[in-house]
């Protein structure tokens, strides 16, 4: 019976581990309520509300501690944060000790991220400083830790390759002075438009304490970005080397899903922020500070302006409209830019029809809304809308509709003079960009796909567009180039357009490729389909083509179908039958395509 004792003994000795050693796991500081039970029992840690995800804008710090002669053994049986962005961690799990008097915490592959299970982390030490934090962004599944204290058989003479030391030497009575923070509340701060609010460091016009971590959140209106500027600025100086490192501000705030820094920067000894602007209405700001070289901190302006990044969600439609921006269009300074963002593979289609309130005061007067998109680099007009024409004592107008040709679109409104107030209605639509429906007497365009740049190897993509009743579509080539084929026929890349008449559906055109693209086609009905094909080999800046919707001539006639269907078979016809079959099979494709759609 004392034989399994005896080699139990045996084998904790030969391997080092003290199992019966005790860990103690404390969590410190007034800090959020989420991280009461994070501590399952005294060698294990998680995440708040593991194995759910964790919250967002939460903190806990923890102190870890075994006997004597140990040293700490950090198990991963799960590890999941939000991925590290530009080298930095926005969500981290770090640890921190205190080794020969120099501060060493995990390197930063090692505080975010996915890391495998069953990965260890040896500490140098038996005490341990552990900090979770995340931001007000992405969340994930978080952590599942096992802690155990482990015997030091023979001395140590540096830390593990999964630490790296902080390059400011630190004493045992440092670190626990730096674990006895002063508190420091999160504040939700709301800027009005046109109104200055001042906001500064704990203690301001005195000294800062000592490790602090103070959150600044900033809402605004929709519509407006938010605009910072120091009145008085004084942090420790930056180092010689390594810039902004121990004592910082930092302006933050989210765009498409990611944390972007503000001035690409951290601001520190006496350079604070100056015309520091967001792009969209929500900012977080994060003052840190280290154990030494207090100041008097800051104290800091930020007011709200017309103008932000919107982003906008597959097809839908907003209205933009000076009723739910009365105060940027009351009191405007004369220009605002905004940057309306739509997913890939998506444009953006802006309609502005007749404001006409239960009051109407203003008539726009020199108001305009000037569109443009970037292709190539260069900046490209999409249009301008005169609003003035939209006012609520103009005449009768028609509605006009603008569309992008890619998912980013920057809107200029401006008046004249400066402060002229404008009401106005635009509606806007985020439509899948092979979707295109032409409104009566419209144009716009549609492109192949990451038109200006190479379309893709093996696509093929349907178009759908549709004019209003009574209307049919006229397609002209603005610019057209892909894979060449031969006189009369287009074996690899093509785009070939198709309608149904008569209960039949037959090709508009022949098939197009190379540098001829479709010039002046017009349709028999107002709904037709384009079908864009590339095979696995060449690529090329593909087309991009105006859709509009035009009245049909009286001496179009159904011989165009018999011409314009003679043309498509010749241009087709090939000497392989493997051709013909995949011809056959693409306008199969169509008729399916068009028989879902409910054609007439």
């Amino acid at each position: 019976m004392k034989l399994p004792y005896l080699l139990c003994i045996a084998y904790v000795y030969l391997f080092d581990y003290v199992v019966c050693q005790t860990v103690s796991i404390a969590k410190i500081g007034n800090l959020d309520n989420l991280c009461d039970n994070t501590i399952p029992d005294q060698n294990h840690l998680i995440s708040p509300r593991y194995p759910d995800r964790y919250p967002k804008g939460v903190r806990c710090v923890y102190e870890i501690r075994s006997p004597v002669n140990t040293r700490l053994e950090f198990e991963l049986n799960e590890f999941e944060l939000e991925i590290e962005f530009n080298e930095k961690c926005h969500d981290h799990f770090v640890l921190q000790e205190t080794f020969r008097a120099t501060t060493y915490q995990t390197k930063v592959e090692l505080q975010c991220g996915t890391l495998p299970s069953g990965r260890k982390i040896l500490a140098s030490t038996n005490f341990v400083r552990a900090e979770f934090e995340t931001d007000t962004s992405v969340e994930a599944t978080g952590y599942n830790i096992t802690i155990r204290a482990i015997d030091i058989t023979q001395p140590l003479s540096t830390p593990t390759d999964d630490w790296i030391a902080n390059n400011r030497p630190l004493s045992t009575a440092d670190l626990i002075r730096s674990l006895q923070r002063s508190p420091c509340v999160d504040q939700l701060i709301s800027v009005p438009v046109g109104q200055l609010v001042t906001f500064s460091s704990p203690g301001y016009p005195g000294l800062y304490p000592e490790y602090a971590i103070c959150n600044y959140h900033f809402d605004s209106p929709p519509g407006t970005h938010i605009e910072f500027n120091a009145v008085d600025f004084h942090l420790e100086a930056p180092s010689r080397t390594d810039g902004c490192k121990y004592d910082t501000l930092t302006f933050q705030e989210t765009v498409d899903g990611k944390t972007i820094v503000l001035g690409g920067k951290k601001f520190c000894g006496l350079e604070g922020p100056k015309l520091l602007s967001s792009t969209s209405n929500s900012v977080r700001a994060v003052f840190q500070s280290d154990l030494s070289n207090r100041e008097t901190g800051f104290s800091i302006t930020a007011i709200s302006r017309c103008g932000s990044t919107i982003a906008l969600s597959p097809n839908t439609s907003m209205i933009f409209s000076s009723d739910t921006h009365t105060e940027l269009f009351s009191e405007s300074a004369g220009r605002c830019v905004y940057n309306f963002v739509a997913p890939v593979d998506y444009n953006i289609e802006f309609t502005t029809s007749k404001y006409s309130p239960s009051t109407a005061s203003f008539d726009n007067h020199n108001a305009k809304f000037r569109l443009g998109e970037t292709i190539n680099g260069i900046e490209v007009p999409l249009g301008t809308i005169n609003l003035d024409s939209y006012a609520p004592f103009s005449g009768p107008i028609e509605p006009t509709t603008l569309r992008s040709r890619t998912n980013r679109v920057r809107g200029i409104f401006s008046t004249e003079p400066a402060g002229a107030a404008a009401q106005f209605n635009i509606s806007i639509k985020v439509v899948s960009r092979y979707l295109v429906s032409l409104a009566t007497n419209a144009t716009t365009t549609f492109t192949s796909p990451g038109y200006p740049q190479l379309y893709p190897r093996s696509t093929n993509r349907t178009y759908d567009i549709s004019a209003p009743k009574g209307y049919v579509i006229e397609l002209t080539a603005m610019h057209f180039e892909m894979e060449p084929g031969s006189d009369t026929q287009c074996p690899y890349d093509w785009l070939g357009f198709f309608e149904r008449i008569q209960k039949r559906i037959v090709p508009l055109g022949p098939k197009y490729c190379g540098n001829k693209g479709p010039q002046s086609l017009v349709s028999q009905t107002n709904h037709l389909k384009a079908v864009f094909v590339s095979d696995f080999s060449s690529q090329f800046t593909g087309f991009n083509i105006t859709a509009k919707a035009v009245r049909p001539s009286a001496n179009f006639s159904q011989s165009t179908s018999a011409s314009v269907l003679k043309s498509f078979a010749t241009s087709t016809i090939f000497k392989s039958s493997s051709h013909y079959i995949l011809i056959l099979l693409y306008v199969m494709v169509a008729w399916v395509g068009f028989h879902r759609g409910h054609l007439c």
